[in-house]
């Protein structure tokens, strides 16, 4: 449930750009955190596709929602009123790339449970 009651949508979907928008994200800055295209993004909201548990995970942090509540509607779901969002969107933004850009994103993912992160390697 949301801070005000209701679920906020019956599918991943509709969470996922309920979220989103009370987040204050665009499409292109959601994108940019999960390191994503914004056409991915827009195919999970539309339930034309669905987003693999590593994005799920960080989804779930970066639009502050609980995973229960992304996958299920259940659980602490979005703020109705976020303040800042601008700098906080910023914020989040900047932190993903810097981790992508150092190579630190993988010991984040290691944190999360992932056992193996970065490409497989061929013997």
């Amino acid at each position: 449930m949301t801070t005000d009651g209701t679920t906020g949508g019956r599918t991943l979907g509709a969470r996922i750009r309920l979220a989103r928008r009370i987040a204050g994200f665009s499409l292109e800055d959601l994108g940019d955190a999960l390191q994503v295209s914004r056409s991915a993004v827009s195919q999970w909201e539309e339930n034309q596709t669905l987003p693999r548990q590593e994005h799920m995970d960080i989804i779930s942090e970066v639009l502050r929602v609980s995973l229960d509540w992304l996958a299920k509607g259940k659980g602490k779901g979005p703020k109705t009123t976020v303040q800042d969002n601008g700098g906080y969107r910023r914020e989040v933004i900047g932190k993903m790339q810097r981790l992508i850009a150092t190579g630190k994103f993988d010991h984040v993912l290691l944190k999360l449970g992932y056992r193996h992160v970065g490409p497989k390697h061929k013997k």
